[in-house]
């Protein structure tokens, strides 16, 4: 057996990005509660401005979803989202409180929370970690800490209960083909995968922005205007929540134990799981956009112009 197969990562033949927590602090995080308190008074105040801006949210939830309803409130939910703009990770917590999914712990980039040092940036540090935000840093190769994270959050024998968490499984935001989910990503299979945690598919529609990856510019983006005459809404629509059975060979996956003949096993049931995962999202986003109508605005810009 060799400690780095093929398809897992040796980390001595990559430049070492340091993770953005040691393990003890992923570990602390697993254990702590999440303001209940300031969640719910930042959620208001949270929930309040983005209606302006924004018009109001509507929230869709399937008919397998009301089903689960019990098995929602258990907590352990793995909330697999698609990821168009960054107040997302502000927002959808707000859309999860009102489908009984608690104090959802979003996994985000750290830069959120590398801020500035002065009173608005600790005002933002403050507050997403108190909602229970819970950092990586991209292209970060030690991510034992925030493995032992996830297996611990999610525990169902977890003191206080398992916790909810949310994760962007499309590697990133989105912003081309936006009404498409990105395959490539299986963080949400391997959080998972541990204690056959319960999948909530979810996708939003009132966010998104596409843009031109050689010049950056802005292309399309879903029409929005203040307050937006009271229409064309903010669209979040959760598919029928299921499970895919405890991963087989999944920690030792993670600790780099596997063989080359069992890492082709491993990768062939992981992309057999990331398919079922993304396709519920692709069902979810489908229905966000069904709900508010394809409101992509081409060259918005000249839209706003006009709009004036």
């Amino acid at each position: 057996m060799s400690s780095f197969p093929s398809g897992q990562i040796n980390p001595e033949s990559v430049p070492e990005i340091a993770p953005a927590l040691t393990y003890e602090q992923y570990e602390a995080l697993a254990d702590m509660e999440v303001d209940a308190d300031l969640h719910s008074k930042g959620r208001r105040v949270f929930s309040a401005l983005m209606n302006a801006r924004f018009g109001d949210m509507i929230i869709d939830t399937s008919q397998g979803f009301k089903d689960h309803a019990y098995e929602i409130a258990k907590g352990g939910v793995v909330v697999a989202s698609v990821h168009r703009d960054e107040l997302e990770t502000l927002d959808l917590p707000c859309a999860l409180e009102q489908v009984g999914i608690h104090h959802a712990r979003p996994i985000g980039k750290s830069g959120i929370v590398e801020v500035s040092p002065f009173l608005g940036g600790r005002i933002i540090k403050n507050l997403v970690t108190s909602w229970g935000m819970v950092p990586v840093k991209r292209g970060a190769r030690d991510l034992i800490g925030l493995n032992r994270f996830q297996e611990k959050a999610l525990d169902p024998e977890r003191d206080g209960g398992p916790q909810n968490l949310i994760i962007y499984d499309e590697k990133g935001r989105v912003r081309s083909n936006v009404e498409t989910v990105r395959p490539g990503g299986s963080a949400a299979v391997l959080a998972a995968g541990e204690h056959d945690s319960l999948f909530a598919p979810v996708a939003m529609a009132g966010l998104s922005t596409e843009i031109d990856p050689d010049t950056k510019k802005k292309l399309r983006r879903d029409k929005r205007i203040w307050f937006n005459g009271g229409h064309l809404k903010r669209v979040y629509a959760f598919g029928d929540p299921f499970r895919l059975g405890v991963m087989p060979m999944v920690a030792e996956y993670k600790r780099g134990e596997l063989s080359d003949a069992e890492l082709d096993i491993f990768n062939e049931e992981k992309e057999r799981r990331n398919e079922i995962v993304h396709a519920a999202m692709q069902t979810a986003l489908n229905r966000a956009y069904e709900i508010r109508g394809s409101s992509l605005e081409k060259e918005y810009r000249a839209y706003k112009r006009r709009s004036k």
